[in-house]
Formats: C-alpha cells, structure tokens, sequence
C-alpha cells in the first residue's frame, strides 16, 4: 500500500494519472519469477542387456533388385550387435532443439562399401542431411520408399557421391537397386536426446531437462520398447534396459 507521503503526493494529481500511479503500485508486488527449475537438467546413463539373436533379414528388403555378379563378403561382428541399437527420447514439448545441436556443416555419411551400408543404422536429427558416397569399385542405386523420407539417386560409379536431406522424424529404409542384400536405416530424430551403446552395451544422455520423458530402445529387426524416466535435476538416473 502507499505510504501516506505517497498519498498526500497524489492527491495533487489529476484523478486519470492517480488511478494509474496507484495500479502500478498495489499490482507490483504481485508478479511472479520465473519458475527456477526450466533451467535444471540431468543425465540419463544406462546399459543395455545383450541383443537377442534377430529374425532372418530376408524379410528385411522387400525389394528383390536385381541380380550381380559380386558376391556379398562376410564380415565378423565386432560390436556384439549393439551398433545398431539406438536408444532416445521421444518428441516432447520440453526438449527442445538447443542451439549446440543444430546440424554440423559436415555431414553424417552412408557410404557404400564392400557391397554393404556402412554404418548399417545411422540415427540424425530431423533437419540434417545425409552423404551417400561410393566408395566400391562398382555401381550402386540407392534409394527408400519410406513414407518419412522417398527418394531414388540413381546409378553412380565409385566416387560419386549424392545428399539427401530428412525434415522429418521417423525410420527411413534404405536398399540398393543393384545389390538385393544391402540395406540400412536412417533413424531421424525429433531431438538431440539419442545415442547408440558401446561395445559393452553401455550409453549416456546427458544435458536432459528435469522433468517426466518417455525413453525408447530401438532395434531396426526387433520391436522397440519404450519406458517413462523421471530425470531430476541433480543426480544421474541408471537405467537397465533390454528387448
């Protein structure tokens, strides 16, 4: 309330000016700061349990293609299978895309090697682009008719690189129209919250605004599994996850 100095200075006023001064001075105290937890985060660190062998791959390429001469080289898991895990946070109003994620000038590649996609799943956030160059001494035609991402690069020869960008969230499945036994995934992301496990299957997200997030482990031949977390604003949330 105003003091009566403040009253007696008032009164002086025209009546229109008073009615303003005295709004100012009852309603200023009545503002609210700024709610202090917007600005607390905290990190999820988890593992994931070994990978349950996947289904036959067969049903993986829908597309025949077509048939070459190159037969497709055997290689050895190194990674115990976790190369192609991706775990992440779904799209939700409170993570937003920070400015440190915005996509690198560099972008993340495809690359066609040893008749093969390399890497076999690669997760992006939505707005970047992908290389696709090739690096085999042969032709490839890359290409997806995935809802998320259609596109088809045509036949280029060792060298020849093209770019694709992904607006969108959402699994974009690659093959090519040559070789029948390559694919791949493109995992486009709502946000920067993602990452694939080490060797060990462990992972870390880090920077995560406190709060409730519902977390997703994904597998491109495994059906995903989603779990809420509860991060606080402190301490790091352990999490054991598997298919």
């Amino acid at each position: 309330m105003p003091r009566s100095s403040e009253l007696r200075t008032l009164v002086g006023l025209p009546t229109r000016l008073r009615r303003t001064l005295c709004l100012v001075v009852v309603c200023a105290p009545l503002l609210v700061p700024p709610d202090a937890n917007a600005s607390q985060t905290g990190t999820i660190s988890g593992v994931v349990r070994p990978i349950p062998r996947p289904p036959s791959s067969n049903s993986f390429n829908a597309y025949p293609g077509h048939a070459h001469e190159h037969v497709m080289p055997e290689t050895e898991a190194t990674d115990n299978g976790f190369a192609d895990v991706v775990v992440y946070l779904d799209k939700d109003p409170s993570l937003p895309i920070r400015p440190s994620a915005v996509p690198p000038s560099k972008h993340p590649e495809l690359t066609q090697s040893g008749m093969r996609f390399v890497p076999r799943v690669l997760p992006i956030l939505a707005g970047q682009s992908v290389d696709f160059p090739n690096r085999d001494p042969f032709y490839h035609n890359v290409f997806s008719y995935s809802s998320t991402k259609r596109f088809d690069l045509g036949r280029y020869a060792e060298g020849g690189n093209s770019t694709v960008t992904f607006p969108e969230p959402g699994e974009v499945r690659v093959f090519c129209d040559i070789h029948s036994d390559m694919n791949a995934v493109i995992l486009v992301l709502p946000n920067q919250f993602f990452a694939q496990p080490d060797s060990a299957g462990r992972f870390r997200l880090e920077s995560v605004p406190a709060g409730q997030h519902r977390l997703t482990l994904w597998h491109p031949d495994l059906d995903a599994r989603s779990i809420e977390v509860v991060v606080p604003s402190e301490p790091v949330t352990h999490l054991e996850l598997g298919f």
